[in-house]
């Protein structure tokens, strides 16, 4: 796994385009789909580019905390999730991704901590109902 993520890296590295704006852009469709070790390697990309929007970021986060989740890599993930709430504590989607990983682990009292602060900031703001 490691090799195809570093293969498609070195790929990406080759046509990367010079102009900001455009290797941000192919970073975050390389974050949003495509292979898990890829996707993983663009999500960072997206993180640390400099012309990032705090959204932008926050998302890469938790996308990559998702992934990271589904790898079994339950700490490399919770801190992904933990940094995107430090920079919106009102996202529903970072909390319920949190919460699911919680669940995964078996703490159900934080689990339901975060499901519960999801579903609060969704009637807030006026999203359907996750729980």
């Amino acid at each position: 796994r490691a090799l195809s993520g570093l293969v498609w890296v070195a790929g990406l590295a080759a046509c990367e385009p010079a102009n900001d704006a455009q290797r941000l852009a192919m970073h975050w469709q390389a974050c949003e789909t495509g292979l898990p070790d890829a996707r993983i390697t663009a999500c960072s990309l997206v993180i640390e580019a400099p012309n990032v929007t705090l959204a932008q970021k926050i998302q890469a986060l938790i996308d990559r905390g998702s992934l990271r989740a589904t790898r079994n890599e339950d700490e490399r993930a919770f801190a992904d999730f933990g940094q995107a709430l430090r920079f919106d504590a009102n996202n529903a989607e970072a909390h319920i991704q949190r919460g699911l990983l919680h669940q995964k682990r078996g703490a159900f009292g934080p689990a339901i901590t975060d499901f519960v602060a999801a579903d609060r900031i969704n009637e807030a703001s006026g999203a359907a109902d996750y729980l």
